[in-house]
């Protein structure tokens, strides 16, 4: 059985390819429902060679502790099971922001 190989373009979609106008209107159905589609950030998340965007930093305890212990105190259950402060690199920005 012969097969053939063929180099595809850039321009050149795979014919099981959604067209554009698909493909956006789906992504932008999952934004409405706030879901985000993984493939679109893949490439991002996920990059062929390590790309660190970071500087190293450090969280020394004697200073995060005030903002702990008065998060305790100030913030309810009701407002937050748990309340946490979350370790922000200053090189990186929140996490979880939308990246859109």
């Amino acid at each position: 059985m012969a097969t053939s190989t063929g180099t595809v373009t850039q321009s050149e979609a795979p014919k099981w390819a959604p067209s554009k106008d698909a493909a956006e209107e789906l992504v932008n159905a999952a934004l409405k429902v706030h879901t985000k589609p993984l493939w679109t950030e893949m490439a991002r998340l996920n990059p062929p060679e390590p790309n660190p965007q970071c500087i190293p930093y450090i969280w020394r305890y004697d200073e995060v502790r005030p903002s702990l212990l008065r998060a305790g105190e100030i913030v309810s259950e009701q407002q937050a099971e748990r309340r946490v402060l979350m370790l922000v690199n200053p090189a990186r920005g929140m996490p979880l922001s939308d990246q859109t």
